[in-house]
């Protein structure tokens, strides 16, 4: 495929240690109860603001200071815990030398984003990193999407979104390219399946043959 669209957490790196006692930390330090058993993988891809009100079962204004506090405790806490799957540098350096254009496509702050590549060293394999920018609160990725397509002038059928979770499924099927879900990240098979994906991969290597083919 010409030009593959990745999500970044649950399909090129785990992150959920870090989330997870990030999570933890910004409740403790908050003071703030939160709902038993909703400290789970499955808050991963929806935005910081709107996990927090699922954690919280609270108002928007506790969650957007709840997500505030957050990101000032990423970086010390969350980042260290956070590396990439295995195979996907060797994946990427394929795609890459087969000619295919990369991008990432985020829920997660942009600028952190980019600097979590930097320190794995992945950030070069990208042409575009799209992620969440200050003060903006995304109902889902499908405009992020379609802000790559139109800044790159990229047709939809030579494009793939690969992620692990619904919003990518959505995203890709609202600007009409095609989706690989992958199930070694945070979501499921039947989740990616009822939203839209047109194949499913179990690890990084069943993706490097759906995206570059067997490489002996």
């Amino acid at each position: 495929m010409k030009n593959v669209l990745f999500d970044f957490d649950g399909t090129l790196m785990d992150t959920w240690p870090g989330i997870e006692a990030v999570l933890r930390a910004t409740l403790r330090d908050l003071g703030m109860a939160h709902r038993e058993g909703y400290i789970s993988r499955g808050l991963v891809g929806m935005g910081l603001a709107r996990a927090f009100q699922e954690l919280l079962d609270e108002g928007e204004d506790l969650a957007v200071v709840a997500a505030r506090r957050y990101r000032e405790f990423f970086p010390e806490i969350g980042m260290p815990r956070a590396t990439p799957y295995g195979g996907v540098v060797p994946l990427l350096g394929s795609l890459k030398e087969r000619g295919s254009t990369l991008f990432v496509v985020t829920a997660r702050n942009e600028a952190i984003t980019r600097r979590m590549l930097s320190d794995h060293g992945l950030h070069s394999c990208f042409a575009f990193v799209r992620g969440e920018k200050e003060g903006e609160t995304p109902d889902g990725k499908g405009h992020m999407v379609a802000e790559v397509l139109e800044r790159f002038s990229l047709s939809p059928g030579e494009c793939v979104m690969v992620g692990d979770r619904r919003y990518d499924m959505e995203a890709a099927r609202a600007n009409g390219i095609s989706a690989v879900g992958v199930t070694y990240g945070y979501g499921t098979r039947d989740e990616l399946l009822e939203a839209g994906a047109s194949e499913i991969v179990g690890s990084i290597g069943e993706l490097q043959e759906v995206l570059v083919g067997n490489v002996e």
